[in-house]
């Protein structure tokens, strides 16, 4: 079982996995920006981005207006 969410980018997504799962984002439309402490990466159309469960929150930010794609375990 797994939960996929498509969230548009317009302004910015806050994201806590607090351990309790990875999250893979994946950009569907337009281009992102994906940060959290101490790392950032931006990513164009078609690529994805695993982020740990034991990752702090971090943030996804669109670049060009647009659309992604997060799955996670629920």
């Amino acid at each position: 079982e797994f939960r996929l969410e498509i969230l548009d980018t317009p302004g910015p997504i806050d994201r806590r996995p607090g351990g309790r799962s990875l999250d893979v984002v994946t950009v569907i439309e337009g281009e992102a920006q994906v940060m959290g402490s101490g790392w950032s990466e931006r990513l164009a159309r078609w690529e994805t981005l695993v982020v740990p469960a034991s990752a702090a929150a971090y943030r996804i930010e669109g670049i060009a207006a647009g659309r992604v794609c997060i799955g996670s375990v629920p």
